[in-house]
């Protein structure tokens, strides 16, 4: 694969949100919306394969041992600085 410089003219890939070479972008925008989703809760881009797999680790709601349900991914920020039962 080229590498890509600065200096390259590159375009926003609309799927991905990656900027893109323009000599390689028709490529990229078949292969990338074929094979690449953006997740309907973080809006990030994955493989679709994997999508199932993102979503149960780290959108799947949990339970706080203080009661407080929320995101899987969101639950050790929450436990080490605003869970009420944080040590």
């Amino acid at each position: 694969m080229a590498e890509f410089r600065d200096d390259q003219a590159s375009r926003l890939c609309d799927n991905c949100k990656k900027e893109i070479p323009v000599f390689n972008f028709t490529i990229h925008e078949i292969h990338c919306q074929r094979n690449i989703g953006v997740c309907p809760v973080c809006k990030e881009p994955f493989p679709k394969s994997d999508m199932d797999i993102h979503m149960a680790a780290e959108h799947c709601q949990v339970t706080c041992k203080c009661n407080k349900k929320l995101e899987k991914r969101q639950l050790k920020q929450h436990a080490e600085t605003e869970c009420p039962l944080r040590l």
